[in-house]
């Protein structure tokens, strides 16, 4: 090699190893170097080079990630530093160098963000930043705030980790000065990362309302109701909505003062700008203190004058935007409902009408919808109930909004109005008749982004459309004729597009677009109000029989458990109400719809051995709806029955569920076997039946104790009830059992046992006839003095005439063969 080429390949290794270097890639420098110290290891380069590997390979690793983090910004050397830091403990001393090095870096801050906030959570790194923010609070605050949310968010998350810090006062202090820093923050008005400070001091007012509560004042209150402004991102408003929350939680007389002269001192500038915050904030609050709100939006000549001012200020959009918000927020009570139907109806209509701006149209169709037929009355007022004039008009708009905006505010409102129409059984028929809507629907729903309003509303239509009425027992009917007669009204009439018939005709619709496996889809990671809705269309879906086998294929089953196990945090029950109420819990919705759809499909097609969901994740679940429900006035017991149908199905597909059954809630089984309701009985024994074929199972009767004898004893009163199907269950479970010598002994102690089996035996039916002689066979068959006995008691009162005659009169093959069998055994 000529000494041209040689000092050219020196230079380039030597630039490839300090490059390697800088990225922290110590063993491909190494390399490197030696292939270049081959050449001429003399090299001053070279020489450098090496001093400088031998150096780094002294430092702290995370030292070393840092510095070459910092020099080249590297994504893969980011990745390493964050595993780095969630393995391993970090000694201070690194720690502080680190966070220097990282602080002056010239990288953009927001690359930084993630590995300051690493930093600020690993373990051995918090010691150091407690003790940052306790001796330099503003200093510190002001570093880490440059970075951006995730070491923002780290900060907060420190100061509420008693373990973090030396004393409790410390902490203390240190989380209402970051509180107050941050509050200051909002104030300022700047709009840069206003979230990142909304965000923490609403998560703060809620994790330590009686450390940071009492430093919100007028002022600071005033800079987050603010931050309500529609104008504003969503994200901010959600974090200020919250906020709000907890100060009126916190400080109750203090911030509902505040509020109301925050909107009253607005309003009364008639200021567009003033209006519009005022107008947005009064729309946030309803829903947290709707008595406040109403107060206020109640007031006199509120709205009287309010209409005045929209009508001369048509062109401000956005407060028109936000009065009509603020309207629908309203609707939440009835009075105000009743006021807006009255002041508000014939500017509500012309904006519909005019349609000019699509998104104030969308939402003054909301407005009517929900104030449809409300009473116009306010505050004693005796006027009729009054009708919006044209409710068809209404929701023939907001269907062609759905299907041609571009708008997805728009789309949104039309949505929410249309969910409140649905409520109604002629536009029920009219959505479910339109194949052209509901797909457009699902296609939204579809690709809507996860929490946003729009699911909650099309999920709702879909709940409407496949609600049936609920079942009232002869009790409940009479109450309510009672009811009706005392207020000298008609009974209820039910409107046929409510009627059973009608209700799974468009269910079969709601299948047919695909409505299961968007459920699943969107179901994965719902919110427990958006998993309540699905649950409840799955239970609808589920009413029909012929769907079960539909919804079980296209994931139904995987959804409800996951959405059982979502509701159900606690797992268990929760504590019965002060007053009962008509609502069901939803957590005993997801559990029902899984009963139903379980009941009518093969368990072993639902649960393969191979899936990762096994069988026993759906016993939880449907166990919980045999006891009762503590949040409804009148116990429901048909999700009990067909719980019990469910639980039966999948014991006789695996003993491992049998065991499970029998361990989780034999107790409450047992009280069923004794129900007064002759379907739920039925439904327990035959469950037991199935049950018994398990070694838990046969134990709880055979076992010789006295316990066991009295459920033997139960089992046989039940082979003589006058319902077949609770015969036949327990004439199958008692065949089983007396193959046991603990069993057939606990059966000779009952005076009438034998003259029961006899008359299964005697019985018409074919398969009560071959579980009686298999009873019989099997008692007869046991060796020694119980068997002795069994016999003896069948000859002498006259049982192997009895049996003689029976075999006569049956054409049965199985029956015959065993009849004989046992007639040999009596010879």
């Amino acid at each position: 090699m000529d000494s041209s080429s040689a000092q050219d390949q020196l230079a380039r290794l030597a630039n490839e190893a300090h490059q390697r270097l800088r990225a922290n890639e110590l063993v491909a420098a190494a390399q490197l170097l030696r292939q270049a110290s081959a050449i001429d290891a003399g090299d001053v380069r070279i020489k450098d080079l090496w001093a400088r590997l031998q150096d780094r390979e002294k430092e702290d690793p995370l030292l070393r990630m840092c510095q070459a983090y910092v020099e080249t910004g590297s994504e893969d050397t980011r990745k390493e530093i964050q595993d780095h830091l969630r393995r391993e403990s970090v000694q201070p001393q690194v720690v502080e160098r680190c966070f220097t090095l990282l602080s002056n870096s010239k990288q953009s801050a927001s690359v930084t963000d993630a590995v300051i906030g690493s930093l600020v959570r690993a373990q051995g790194a918090q010691k150091y930043f407690a003790s940052e923010l306790r001796d330099h609070p503003t200093a510190t605050f002001k570093l880490i705030w440059r970075f951006g949310d995730e070491a923002v968010n780290s900060i907060s998350t420190l100061t509420l980790s008693p373990n973090s810090w030396d004393s409790e006062t410390d902490r203390r202090t240190a989380l209402r000065n970051l509180f107050q820093l941050l509050l200051a923050r909002v104030m300022s008005g700047d709009n840069d990362d206003l979230e990142t400070a909304m965000r923490n001091v609403a998560r703060l007012l809620a994790a330590a309302p009686a450390d940071v509560g009492e430093i919100v004042d007028a002022d600071s209150f005033d800079s987050i109701l603010s931050c309500l402004d529609i104008r504003l991102p969503t994200a901010l408003r959600s974090q200020a909505t919250l906020a709000v929350a907890k100060t009126l939680d916190i400080m109750p007389e203090n911030g509902q003062a505040w509020l109301a002269k925050y909107v009253t001192s607005r309003v009364a500038k008639q200021r567009i700008d003033d209006l519009l915050v005022a107008f947005s904030a009064a729309a946030a609050v309803f829903p947290i203190v709707p008595s406040v709100a109403a107060m206020l939006f109640l007031a006199p000549a509120f709205l009287e004058s309010l209409v005045p001012i929209l009508e001369r200020n048509r062109g401000a959009h956005k407060m028109q935007l936000a009065a009509l918000e603020m309207f629908s927020a309203a609707c939440i009570d009835k009075q105000c409902r009743a006021a807006i139907h009255q002041h508000c109806t014939d500017w509500l209509s012309e904006l519909v009408e005019s349609g000019t701006e699509e998104a104030s149209s969308s939402v003054a169709a909301l407005i009517l919808v929900k104030t449809e037929g409300t009473e116009s009355a306010v505050q004693g007022s005796n006027e009729p109930r009054v009708q919006t004039e044209r409710p068809d008009d209404l929701v023939f708009l907001m269907k062609n909004m759905v299907l041609n905006s571009e708008e997805s505010y728009s789309k949104q409102a039309a949505i929410e109005a249309i969910a409140y129409a649905s409520l109604q059984p002629k536009v029920k028929e009219e959505l479910a008749n339109d194949g052209t809507f509901l797909s457009k629907l699902v296609e939204i729903l579809s690709d809507a982004p996860t929490g946003v309003p729009t699911l909650f509303g099309g999920f709702t239509i879909i709940a409407n459309l496949t609600q049936y009425r609920p079942a009232q027992s002869e009790e409940q009917k009479r109450v309510s004729q009672l009811k009706a007669y005392a207020n000298t009204s008609k009974p209820e009439q039910v409107h046929p597009a409510d009627l059973t018939d009608h209700v799974t005709a468009r269910c079969k619709k709601i299948l047919t677009i695909g409505v299961v496996p968007l459920l699943v889809r969107r179901g994965d990671k719902a919110s427990p109000a958006l998993l309540s809705i699905i649950s409840q269309i799955l239970l609808s879906l589920s009413f029909d029989q012929k769907s079960r086998g539909t919804l079980a294929q296209q994931g139904a089953v995987k959804i409800l458990i996951q959405a059982y196990n979502s509701l159900d945090i606690s797992g268990a029950m929760p504590p019965a109400p002060a007053q009962p109420s008509e609502t069901v819990a939803p957590v005993r919705i997801a559990a029902h719809a899984l009963a139903r759809i379980l009941i009518s499909v093969n368990p072993s097609h639902v649960f393969p051995s191979s899936a990762a969901l096994p069988m026993t994740s759906a016993v939880r679940p449907l166990l919980s709806l045999l006891t009762e429900d503590h949040v409804t006035e009148q116990r429901d017991l048909l999700p009990s029955f067909e719980s019990l149908l469910a639980l039966t199905n999948l014991a006789s597909a695996d003993q491992n569920i049998s065991e499970t059954i029998i361990r989780l809630s034999w107790p409450t089984i047992e009280t069923l076997l004794l129900a007064s309701n002759s379907m739920v009985q039925c439904a327990a024994v035959e469950l037991v039946c199935n049950l018994t074929t398990c070694p838990s199972g046969i134990a709880l009767f055979a076992d010789g104790s006295k316990q066991a004898k009295n459920r033997m004893h139960i089992l046989l009163a039940l082979a003589d009830v006058e319902k077949l199907e609770t015969r036949r269950a327990a004439g199958g479970a008692l065949a089983m059992l007396t193959d046991w010598e603990g069993a057939v002994g606990a059966i000779l102690e009952k005076p009438r046992a034998i003259e029961i089996l006899l008359s299964m035996c005697g019985e018409e039916r074919d398969e009560m006839k071959h579980r009686g002689f298999a009873c019989i066979n099997n008692v007869i068959s046991v060796d020694g003095a119980v068997g002795e006995r069994a016999r003896q008691s069948l000859k002498l009162g006259g049982g192997v005439e009895k049996l003689k005659k029976i075999l006569t009169q049956t054409r049965n093959p199985v029956v015959l063969e065993l009849g004989v069998e046992t007639l040999k055994k009596l010879a």
